[in-house]
């Protein structure tokens, strides 16, 4: 079956191939840029070389000056485009690599929270059917908020949904499975994976469909639910800049399909920013368009990305982007490498009893906290020998109570080294 959000990018591009959508593309930078020129402060001061009406092709785009995190988080006010008082909801994010306390701001109108309920709508339809019944492990109690987001989208499609929050009690959310008759979960992949632990049986008897989203999702955890749990597992991946929803696998589960219709999605290289070609992993730049708010023009994610160079075997003629590697700047120092915590995250998450880890550069040593199922000195030593055998690097290693795992207080908060 065809990516879902196949039908979806042709009603609204009225495209039914790359040519013509490359056209549409070209034809919504355009309006994205001329909209921002007149309403925007911050871009009336970053295009003021450039004129209204001039962009010609895909190649002058690449040409364009970037948008940076911090300029977001240092100017919010300037991006916006329209006045405060048609704002419907505003999101606070911490930034990193940032001391301002308020972090990055970011507005969005009724329509432009629309948007995201459409691209979800289509999104969940490779997964989901009648006789689903979804438990949302995502903050919704808020207007606009994802959870609240994922709700309307199957209320649309005749899905059941339940919208559970933050996972905080293990006991509690397991009776809700049950009581609910659950058998799909939209969640944080570390909450999942948490959850999967501690409620093995309900998991196993009762979820059958999985989807992760809101950080990236290590490959062995796809397989430990694949293969240990009988889990159908999709992902998706999304930011709070592009209105939370940007792309999701279709039932190939093999990457992700990209809602062409309302970004455009570069991959760049991070040192020159020169837009890389397909198959070459680089840096997410996006492009939001038919934003009312805060559109955002060639903006630097900081997130891993490429694009795959082969058509995706559902068929579709939609560009498919690889499964996220999360944050590039996301690593650490051992061994007088810079390793990345998606190499750390597949070699930790093999050990079956393991629920989480932290790690930190001291002296010469890297510190381990191993949070584990049992408190057994015996897993511990066969981490930490296998540690230090796959990195050649002395290593303190000690396990901590499950209980004192640091479950995440909001899904915008995304797993970090540091």
């Amino acid at each position: 079956m065809k990516s879902p959000l196949e039908n979806l990018i042709i009603r609204e591009t009225l495209a039914s191939d790359r040519l013509a959508l490359a056209n549409y593309k070209l034809r919504k930078l355009q309006e994205t840029i001329d909209y921002a020129l007149e309403n925007s402060k911050f871009y009336k001061e970053r295009f003021k070389e450039i004129k209204r009406g001039k962009l010609n092709t895909l190649i002058d785009f690449a040409s364009m000056p970037f948008t940076f995190p911090m300029e977001l988080a240092e100017r919010p006010y300037d991006f916006l485009c329209i006045s405060p008082k048609y704002v419907s909801r505003i999101v606070t994010l911490k930034t990193s690599g940032t001391t301002l306390a308020d972090g990055k701001r970011l507005f969005f109108t009724d329509n432009d929270l629309n948007l995201t309920v459409n691209f979800f709508e289509d999104g969940f339809k490779a997964m989901l059917g009648g006789g689903d019944r979804v438990m949302i492990m995502m903050p919704g109690e808020s207007y606009g908020s994802l959870g609240d987001i994922i709700k309307k989208s199957l209320d649309r499609l005749k899905i059941e949904s339940y919208i559970y929050g933050i996972l905080k009690d293990c006991d509690h959310a397991g009776n809700f499975i049950e009581n609910n008759n659950i058998n799909s979960i939209v969640a944080l992949p570390m909450q999942a994976r948490y959850l999967s632990k501690k409620k093995k049986d309900i998991f196993k008897n009762k979820i059958n469909k999985l989807m992760l989203s809101a950080d990236y999702v290590p490959e062995i955890l796809i397989k430990d639910f694949s293969e240990n749990h009988k889990v159908k597992v999709f992902t998706h991946y999304g930011l709070t800049e592009t209105g939370y929803g940007c792309a999701v696998e279709c039932a190939q589960l093999n990457g992700y399909h990209i809602r062409e219709n309302d970004v455009y999605l570069e991959i760049v290289d991070p040192v020159t920013g020169q837009v890389l070609e397909d198959g070459t992993r680089g840096e997410i730049v996006i492009t939001t368009f038919n934003r009312e708010a805060m559109p955002l023009i060639r903006y630097r994610t900081g997130d891993y990305g490429a694009y795959k160079p082969k058509e995706c075997k559902c068929g579709t003629f939609l560009k498919t982007l690889e499964r996220s590697k999360g944050r590039i700047g996301n690593n650490t120092l051992i061994n007088n490498q810079h390793i990345h915590m998606s190499e750390l995250d597949e070699f930790f998450f093999q050990y079956e009893d393991l629920l989480d880890y932290s790690i930190k550069n001291s002296d010469n040593v890297i510190n381990v906290k191993l949070f584990l199922m049992e408190d057994s000195h015996n897993t511990v030593e066969i981490i930490k020998k296998a540690f230090e055998n796959r990195f050649n690097v002395k290593t303190n290693a000690a396990s901590e109570k499950d209980e004192n795992i640091p479950l995440l207080p909001n899904t915008m908060i995304k797993r970090t080294l540091t």
